[in-house]
């Protein structure tokens, strides 16, 4: 499901009854603000921190609440009866005592984990690990809840496209349906179907994320990072390890 469309896509649950569900367009800020609290900062069926607004029902006047890309369209196959969907949407996982929060990006108090990148370069208390030309790519925030989700945005750029904002304050919202984001366990990916644009990382423990491979395109700039370390237009960068800085290598 690619954050910018809007309309309501028909759900057949199991007991035959339809409920549509859409991305919430229009939404305020301050709809935000309460849908985040509403849905304790996270998907309201699997607790993924990486998720859309959405609406049930299909009006405009319906409370906004948080699902990830994944139960979306889990959603949209006709995956959870109507009444499932209402029910999580009023008592989301996110709020529940039981959640296994260890694969989630929640926080440990008003922390940022540490970036751990290929080849052992660890950022300690970096809140954007890396900018290509300026331009950011991946940033984090912590929550000002004590114990709340990281807040993450993400630049991507395939080729032949502009780079795209494709997640901002950890809400997904890519451009196109070219966008994908899967998250299994604490293992996490956002990839674009041509496979020149990729950021897979495992959330390794509440103050870690280890970067498991990461490429795109910028402009004139080729990025990749992987198993063969870290390359600049086919040539070797290296990555440092840093603490308490701003911003973590200018590439």
């Amino acid at each position: 499901m690619v954050a910018g469309e809007g309309g309501a896509q028909g759900i057949v649950p199991y007991g035959g009854s339809v409920m549509p569900v859409a991305i919430a367009l229009p939404i305020s800020e301050a709809e935000r603000t309460e849908a985040r609290s509403r849905s304790g900062g996270a998907c309201v069926r699997c607790g993924c921190t990486i998720a859309c607004f959405c609406r049930a029902g299909g009006e405009e006047a319906s409370p906004a609440f948080l699902l990830c890309p994944d139960c979306m369209a889990i959603i949209e196959r006709g995956g959870v009866p109507a009444e499932t969907i209402a029910r999580l949407r009023d008592v989301p996982v996110a709020i529940q005592a039981g959640l296994d929060r260890s694969p989630l990006l929640f926080t440990v108090e008003e922390q940022i984990p540490d970036i751990v990148f290929p080849g052992g370069a660890r950022m300690t208390g970096t809140y954007c690990p890396i900018t290509v030309d300026a331009r950011p790519l991946l940033s984090f925030r912590p929550q000002p809840v004590p114990g709340g989700p990281i807040v993450m945005s993400l630049v991507l750029g395939a080729v032949d496209e502009e780079p795209d904002l494709i997640v901002k304050d950890s809400e997904w919202r890519p451009a196109s349906d070219a966008w994908h984001f899967e998250r299994r366990g604490n293992r996490y990916r956002f990839s674009h179907r041509s496979g020149t644009a990729l950021l897979a990382f495992a959330h390794r423990t509440a103050d870690e994320i280890a970067i498991e491979a990461m490429r795109g395109v910028f402009g004139n700039t080729i990025l990749e990072i992987g198993e063969r370390g870290t390359l600049l237009n086919n040539v070797a960068v290296t990555i440092p390890s840093v603490r308490s800085q701003l911003v973590g290598v200018h590439l």
